[in-house]
């Protein structure tokens, strides 16, 4: 009996052993196969040498056209507006005469000046005659020259004051706003004219650092 169930035993190991070794090759070929399954296909890949060329992205945005050169006209002298030579949307030319003040106040002033200036003048003349003479005092002479220096100078005041009675274009362009009215009364610094060079229009575009490089 007990060498009957040695051989039992035996019998019974043996077969554990030799399903053992079946289920291996089996589960190697299954997983060999689920392997070469899964395997991705190769994708063509064509090398190429680096190139220049231009990098461009496009995106879209709103902004407003705007005139790099534009001034407001202002006034220098101060009166009567007698006339306004410029309309909005018109095209002016450098020194073109947009608006006229009236003059008539100050060329009276300056008639007197002249008149005056020329009345000193006479009188230096005769008291450089007397000083030179030895007749009359180095003072009333120098006075002279003084009184001749202080109405040149006057003369030359109201003469800049009448040019500025006359309102010139200071630059090429189109007048965009008119801002006076023809029988007020301009005092100095008042706008009268807006003026843009429509040869400086730009576009001011803000492009965004991010998402679109």
């Amino acid at each position: 009996m007990a060498t009957w169930s040695r051989i039992v035993v035996v019998a019974a190991l043996i077969g554990i052993f030799a399903g053992c070794d079946d289920s291996k090759p089996a589960n190697k070929s299954e997983a060999l196969a689920k392997r070469t399954e899964q395997k991705p296909s190769a994708i063509p890949v064509e090398a190429q040498l680096p190139t220049r060329g231009p990098l461009s992205e496009l995106f879209e945005t709103t902004t407003r056209v705007e005139a790099e050169r534009s001034v407001q006209v202002t006034a220098q002298g101060m009166g009567k507006c007698l006339s306004l030579h410029a309309e909005e949307g018109d095209e002016i030319t450098k020194g073109d005469v947009l608006a006229e003040l009236d003059t008539s106040e100050l060329n009276t002033q300056l008639s007197a000046a002249r008149t005056q200036l020329s009345k000193a003048k006479v009188d230096l003349e005769r008291s450089r005659k007397a000083f030179d003479e030895g007749i009359g005092p180095k003072m009333e002479y120098d006075n002279a020259k003084f009184a001749v220096e202080q109405q040149q100078s006057s003369v030359e005041q109201l003469e800049v004051q009448l040019g500025n009675m006359t309102v010139r274009a200071p630059l090429s362009g189109i007048v965009t706003k008119k801002l006076a009215q023809t029988g007020a009364l301009i005092s100095s610094g008042t706008a009268l004219y807006e003026i843009i060079d429509p040869a400086t229009y730009v576009l001011n575009i803000n492009a965004p650092e991010k998402g679109y490089l």
